[in-house]
């Protein structure tokens, strides 16, 4: 196995812990805020007192939040590894590395010492990475600057 394959697989793997904790979190989250909506001193005392309405809103939110967690932590889990594509880029001599994947994209995980940012193709640097191949140069807009990317390896 190569490196960059070996880096793929504990990309993914790190991801679906890093998942399964924010999981966690969002749960005990979304039980504490369902408890306060239905604990006797979130009664509503007049007409303006919403702390129940708003617990319940929260616990609302939260939930569903969870669900789309347990959603990417499936969809990480059994997706073959072939589905999800690594790269790497330089630009101005310095390497950067991408995991693709089809959503959940928007946090960076540090792994053997490199840092890997995880992009989906509605991002602008995944959007630009689709379909590339080693050599391929590529541009993205940040800000009111362009950065030019060669890629250096998919996997």
């Amino acid at each position: 196995m190569t490196e960059l394959a070996l880096l793929k697989t504990r990309v993914r793997d790190a991801l679906v812990l890093q998942l399964e904790a924010a999981l966690d979190l969002m749960v005990n989250a979304a039980l504490q805020a369902r408890e306060a909506a239905t604990h006797s001193e979130s009664r509503q005392e007049g007409k303006y007192d919403t702390r129940g309405l708003e617990a319940s809103y929260l616990a609302g939110a939260q939930a569903k939040r969870a669900a789309e967690l347990q959603d990417l932590i499936g969809l990480y889990r059994s997706s073959p590894l072939e589905s999800f594509r690594l790269f790497q880029a330089e630009i101005e001599a310095e390497t950067h590395y991408f995991f693709l994947v089809p959503k959940g994209g928007g946090v960076s995980l540090e792994i053997a010492d490199k840092k890997i940012q995880v992009v989906t193709p509605q991002s602008p640097v995944g959007g630009a990475l689709a379909g590339r191949v080693p050599g391929d140069e590529f541009d993205v807009a940040a800000g009111k600057q362009r950065r030019t990317f060669q890629v250096v390896d998919v996997l």
